[in-house]
């Protein structure tokens, strides 16, 4: 799950995947106007929450922010409001039985052409072929391992 942020507002995006690669869901929202790392927690809780609405348990739920998974793994202070939403993580995640994991935001190519989608509502993906031009190709380079090059700014 990954964010993007703007001077029009964040945007969340993720992609929940079988162990065979395959598409369960995705999704993209409109977060409002946060700094990077509290759109950087509402990625994953939005994920989460849908893992939770459709009983889904033992997802890992997978960042490139060092920094969230650290304050979700931890007994870690934030402020409000992130300390909040850190909270609600650390509740959803206990329930479903999942974990927050770190990864190189190379290997979050995909939920990072999802959440830089820039669409015109929320919306959650049941299918690849619904999923924008950008992403679905991104996703198709994921799963045959063909790198996708990107900058990206390491918090």
């Amino acid at each position: 799950m990954d964010a993007s942020v703007s001077p029009t507002g964040a945007f969340g995006g993720g992609i929940l995947r079988s162990t065979e690669g395959d598409l369960i869901f995705a999704f993209y929202k409109e977060s409002g106007d946060w700094d990077v790392l509290m759109a950087e927690a509402l990625a994953p809780l939005e994920g989460l929450l849908l893992c939770q609405q459709r009983n889904l348990r033992h997802c890992v739920a997978e960042v490139d922010s060092r920094v969230l998974v650290s304050l979700v793994s931890l007994d870690a202070s934030s402020h409000w409001p992130l300390c909040n939403s850190i909270r609600h993580i650390k509740i959803v995640v206990t329930a479903l039985g999942a974990f927050v994991a770190h990864i190189f935001c190379e290997a979050n190519s995909v939920a990072d052409a999802l959440a830089s989608s820039k669409l015109p509502s929320d919306v959650v993906f049941s299918s690849e072929a619904s999923l924008p031009p950008r992403t679905r190709s991104t996703l198709q380079l994921d799963r045959l391992q063909i790198p996708y090059v990107q900058f990206c700014h390491l918090q």
